[in-house]
């Protein structure tokens, strides 16, 4: 019994030891993968300003999606040439967790 036991603590142990290794190398890329990535450019407020067309179309968009008034804090323009999958992905996920189930609610 008491070789049971010893086993039983021991594989434990090694699997604990191999998840703390897989944590750290997964920090150590993600860590690489920030280090090599482009900065992205920073949209400046008068940029924003310029583009009120843009503002007053995703407002109307708004409007008509909820059928209410909506007021628009803050534009993020994406100038990106590429969509990362993963992220895309995701984004569609909590997108389409977000909306009504059924048809015409």
């Amino acid at each position: 019994m008491k070789q049971a036991f010893e086993v039983v603590f021991i594989s434990i142990f090694w699997v604990f030891l191999a998840m703390v290794a897989l944590t750290m190398v997964l920090y150590a890329l993600r860590g690489l993968g920030q280090i090599f990535t482009p900065k992205r450019e920073e949209v400046e407020e008068s940029e924003l300003n310029k583009n009120e067309e843009i503002i007053l179309l995703l407002s109307a968009a708004a409007y008509v999606a909820l059928g209410k008034r909506v007021k628009i804090h803050k534009v993020h323009i994406h100038r990106e040439p590429y969509v990362e999958r993963w992220s895309y992905a995701g984004r569609m996920d909590i997108h389409l967790s977000h909306q009504k189930s059924g048809v015409n609610q």
